[in-house]
C-alpha cells in the first residue's frame, strides 16, 4: 500500500486496513450470499436472509462498517441479469443503508417488504420520515451517463410521501415527510448535465443524491440525523 493511501485510511478511518482486510470487505456481500444460499433452483427466503444480514452488519465496528459502505452499490458482473442473486444483492444494499440510518440516529428506520409503489427504505425518527431509494448498478453499465429513469422518478417520491400523509399513524399521528434521498454509487455519476440534477434541486420538493462514500464520511464525522433533517428543511 502506498504511503498516500495508508495516510488516507488513517485519516478517514483511524485504521490502517491491511490488504487482506480490504479484500475481505470488497467481497463481503458476495461471500455472504454464496455462504448463505446453497440452492438457487428455488427462490431464496430473502426476508430471512436480510434479517440475518442486518444482525451481522449490526455487529461491525464503526470503521469496518464505514469502509464497507464506501464500495457499496456495485452488483457483481457474474450474476445473471434479473436473477435471484442480483435481487438478493440489491436487497442487502438496502439493509446497509438502513443500518447507516439507524447508526446516525434514525432509530425507527426500516426496509420495505412491499416493493410496488413503495420506497426501498423508510428513514424515520419519531414522526419525521425521509423516503429513500438505494441504487445498485453493474460496473459494466455506462458509468458516464446512467439512464435518468433508472435513477430518479420524481413522481414516485411524491407518491411515497403522500402515502404517509394519507394514513396517520397511531403512535405518531400525522407524519412529517420532509423529502427524499437517493443513495448512489459514485462511479456512475454523470459527467455532464442531466435531468436528474434538475429533479433533485426542486427546492419545494427536495431529493438529495448522496454517494455511498459520503454516507461513510457522514457517519465517520459524527453527523447525526438532525444534520440531514436540516438540509432538507432548508433546501431552498
Amino acid at each position: 500500500m502506498s504511503l498516500s493511501m495508508k495516510d488516507s485510511f488513517l485519516r478517514f478511518f483511524d485504521k490502517d486496513f491491511s490488504q487482506t482486510e480490504r479484500i475481505a470487505s470488497y467481497d463481503y456481500l458476495e461471500n455472504y450470499i454464496s455462504d448463505t444460499v446453497n440452492d438457487w433452483t428455488t427462490a431464496p427466503d430473502t426476508e430471512r436472509i436480510a434479517l440475518d444480514f442486518a444482525q451481522k452488519i449490526g455487529s461491525l465496528d464503526k470503521n469496518d462498517f464505514a469502509f464497507l459502505l464506501c464500495h457499496a452499490g456495485y452488483i457483481p458482473e457474474f450474476y445473471e441479469h434479473d436473477s435471484s442473486q442480483e435481487t438478493l444483492y440489491s436487497k442487502l444494499i438496502e439493509i446497509l443503508v438502513c443500518e447507516w440510518a439507524k447508526r446516525v440516529g434514525f432509530k425507527d428506520s426500516s426496509t420495505q417488504k412491499q416493493k410496488a409503489s413503495k420506497e426501498d427504505i423508510t428513514i424515520q425518527i419519531d414522526n419525521t420520515i425521509i423516503v429513500c431509494d438505494a441504487k445498485s448498478f453493474r460496473l459494466g453499465r455506462s458509468q458516464a451517463a446512467p439512464n435518468v429513469k433508472d435513477t430518479i422518478k420524481k413522481a414516485d417520491y411524491e407518491k411515497w410521501q403522500n402515502s404517509y400523509l394519507a394514513e396517520p399513524n397511531e403512535s405518531y399521528g400525522v407524519f412529517d415527510t420532509i423529502g427524499g434521498l437517493i443513495t448512489f454509487p459514485s462511479l456512475h455519476n454523470w459527467k455532464g448535465s442531466s435531468d436528474a440534477y434538475l429533479y433533485a434541486t426542486d427546492k419545494h420538493k427536495p431529493i438529495v443524491i448522496i454517494f455511498y462514500e459520503h454516507l461513510a464520511f457522514y457517519y465517520l464525522q459524527g453527523y447525526q440525523q438532525q444534520n440531514l433533517i436540516e438540509i432538507l428543511n432548508n433546501y431552498g
